[in-house]
């Protein structure tokens, strides 16, 4: 019952938000307001990032929020398939709001304390990148 309420209530979500100036949505259905874009260079899925966040649902419960100096570390393509492609957009310093489907979130399964299929708002902040090098680069 949960999902299929959440996936209606996201739906129609999604189908306002999409409306609004400021909202830009990709082929995938990710949909995002870049705030800042950052360094010129954009975030590649191999890349380690340091970021800050803040994580909520659509009832603006916030789940998960990380802010610090340093921001927390991860490898871009190693988080849920909203991130990796919003961090796409972004470069150092970047700053941007993802509103991401469940599908490319946690979907049907959903996730310590989200629901199957909710919809997730994410306020992102890029502290630092370090780009990805191939082995053979590094080895010249």
């Amino acid at each position: 019952y949960k999902a299929a309420v959440n996936e209606a209530e996201g739906k129609e979500f999604l189908a306002k938000n999409a409306k609004r100036e400021d909202v830009d949505t990709t082929a995938s259905g990710l949909q995002y307001t870049i705030i800042a874009e950052g360094a010129p260079e954009k975030i590649a899925p191999q890349d380690t990032v340091w970021v800050n966040y803040k994580g909520t649902l659509l009832d603006g419960t916030v789940f998960d929020e990380q802010n610090s100096e340093e921001g927390i570390e991860f490898v871009a393509n190693r988080v849920i398939r909203g991130w990796t492609e919003g961090l796409g957009l972004l470069g150092e310093g970047g700053k941007a709001t993802f509103y991401i489907p469940s599908e490319l979130a946690y979907g049907s399964r959903g996730n310590r304390g989200i629901e199957p299929n909710s919809v997730l708002i994410f306020d992102i902040e890029v502290v630092k990148v370090n780009k990805f090098i191939p082995k053979e680069e590094v080895a010249e």
